[in-house]
C-alpha cells in the first residue's frame, strides 16, 4: 500500500515538473517579456547613486554637526539601506531581464 502511495505521488510530482516545464519552454520560444527599448534604459549612470548611499561622508558631516546624535545617523543608514534595496531590486531585475534575453536569442540563433 505504501508502494502505492508513493509511485502515485511521485508520478504527479513528475506529471507537474514536466508541465512547468515545457510551459517555461514555450514562453522562451514566444519572445521575452521585455520591451523593445530596454536596452536604450539600460546604463551604469543608473546605479551610480549606490555608491554616494555607501560612502561614509555624510555620516561624517552629520556627526561634525550640532545636533548629529547617534539617533539621528541611524535614521539616516536605515533609511539610505532602504533606498539601497530598492536599487539592488532594480539591478536585480535587469539582470534577469538581460538574462530572458540571452536565452531567447540562443533559442532562436542557429
Amino acid at each position: 500500500m505504501n508502494t502505492l502511495i508513493f509511485l502515485i505521488t511521485s508520478a504527479l510530482v513528475i506529471g507537474a515538473l514536466a508541465i512547468l516545464i515545457s510551459r517555461r519552454l514555450s514562453a522562451l520560444q514566444r519572445g521575452p517579456d521585455v520591451p523593445r527599448d530596454w536596452t536604450l534604459e539600460l546604463s551604469v549612470e543608473r546605479y551610480q547613486p549606490m555608491l554616494r548611499l555607501l560612502s561614509e561622508d555624510d555620516i561624517c558631516f552629520l556627526r561634525s554637526q550640532p545636533g548629529g546624535s547617534s539617533a539621528l545617523v541611524k535614521r539616516l543608514r536605515r533609511q539610505r539601506y532602504q533606498v539601497f534595496c530598492s536599487y539592488l531590486g532594480s539591478l536585480q531585475r535587469d539582470f534577469y531581464r538581460g538574462c530572458e534575453m540571452l536565452t531567447f536569442l540562443l533559442l532562436q540563433s542557429q
